[in-house]
């Protein structure tokens, strides 16, 4: 009877979720790519929480027209100065809605405004004549930064000599685009290029989509066989997602990098190597791990089991080598590397400690449970949507022992 009891004490623990949170965005948007503008214009729907304003961030060069709420506007502040609220928008402007009416329900705003993307450069982030690639880390739409699991639907007008691609179902009825995600995200990702292709892969348990422009094409059957296979691998330890569609955008421009969501994910690539193998690995293991606060330091539990994840795959079925090489490189980066347990999301030591450390903590947590205890574990924590370290500790206290709760929470709290 206590162990049913404290069951059911843990499961309330981490089940029971709290706060804002958007639930879907309907939107309409015109790009003028030579100008490098976009005009944007749509309803957001979002539960308040019972609470009187709700903060986003939109990118900061954004010209707001109006803001409403059932035709009514809105007390709103827009600061283009003071820090982006969110780490991963650099250029992001924090948007408050303010004197909002306090409802239990579901509360449309519609906002209009036009944003100048001149400027738009870097990671995940383009817009220009080659390339353009918009979506959360530019704040195009407003981004509300716990919010992981809205739906959308978004109409887009661009330049016809511009074939436009994106991170939901794209369908295209005469001139206007369609992107829809019927699925739960948290990111409205736009790819937009001359001569943007899409390779379609259909299988008898999935679906893929290649997109790209200039990645050699001799080359891709390699990657989609790379891509069902690291599928299959995730699925039959994490279980499968409710479908087998998936999409992979090969990002032409110079550089490194990469992201992952939910049936979707995107790497600056210019041929098949081992960089673009893991790569892979580790951008559609997000697929599955994404549930944790992306800006703290709790961004551990999706970016060490990501790598992780990888790792487990060279090693399982592509090259016991290269992942015996990639452990000794992780040992060696990570001899100095901050501890886990409340480093700074901003400061640059954060990759070591969230990413190289995490992992390799994970994996010598595997040696002591043993493999298949490893495995079961893993897909317990997706299975209760963990995204907090005090509820994943509570889970290896509840389902293994005190004292592995006790050694993992030293391992994240010390430098070794």
């Amino acid at each position: 009877m206590k162990k049913i009891l404290t069951l059911l004490h843990l499961f309330l623990l981490i089940t029971i979720a709290f706060g804002q949170e958007v639930k879907h965005y309907e939107l309409k948007v015109k790009f003028n790519v030579p100008k490098r503008i976009i005009d944007v214009e749509g309803t957001v729907n979002f539960d308040l929480d019972n609470q009187d304003s709700i903060t986003f961030t939109l990118w900061k060069n954004a010209d707001i027209k109006n803001i409403t709420i059932n035709g009514k506007k809105v007390d709103y502040s827009f600061d283009t100065i003071g820090k982006s609220p969110n780490y991963y928008i650099p250029n992001g402007g924090k948007l408050t809605i303010k004197n909002i009416k306090k409802n239990k329900e579901e509360v449309p705003i519609h906002f209009a405004y036009t944003c100048n993307m001149e400027n738009v450069t870097g990671w995940a982030r383009s817009f220009s004549d080659e390339w353009i690639e918009l979506g959360f880390y530019t704040a195009w739409y407003p981004v509300h930064s716990v919010s992981k699991k809205f739906t959308s639907s978004i109409m887009i007008s661009i330049d016809k000599s511009f074939t436009l691609s994106g991170s939901g179902i794209v369908t295209r009825k005469g001139d206007v685009w369609k992107i829809t995600h019927n699925w739960p995200v948290f990111d409205n990702v736009i790819i937009a290029a001359k001569g943007l292709k899409t390779k379609k892969i259909r299988e008898d348990k999935i679906s893929l989509d290649l997109v790209y422009t200039t990645f050699p094409e001799k080359d891709l059957d390699s990657v989609s066989i790379k891509c069902m296979k690291v599928y299959e691998f995730f699925s039959s330890i994490f279980g499968a997602p409710d479908d087998s569609y998936l999409k992979f955008v090969i990002n032409p421009l110079k550089g490194g990098g990469g992201y992952g969501r939910s049936k979707y994910f995107s790497l600056k690539a210019t041929e098949f190597n081992q960089y673009l193998k893991e790569g892979i690995a580790h951008e559609m293991s997000h697929f599955w791990w994404h549930n944790a606060e992306t800006t703290t330091w709790e961004d551990w539990l999706n970016e060490a089991f990501a790598e992780c994840s990888m790792l487990l795959y060279l090693r399982e079925k592509e090259n016991k080598e290269e992942y015996n090489k990639k452990i000794e490189q992780f040992k060696k980066w990570t001899v100095n590397a901050r501890p886990i347990w409340g480093v700074d999301r901003d400061a640059p030591e954060a990759y070591d400690a969230l990413y190289n450390k995490g992992s390799l903590i994970l994996l010598e947590f595997e040696k002591k449970i043993g493999t298949q205890e490893f495995y079961n574990f893993l897909k317990m924590l997706l299975n209760k949507s963990i995204s907090n370290t005090a509820d994943f500790l509570k889970l290896v206290e509840f389902e293994l022992s005190k004292d592995y709760r006790d050694w993992f929470e030293s391992k994240l709290k010390t430098l070794k």
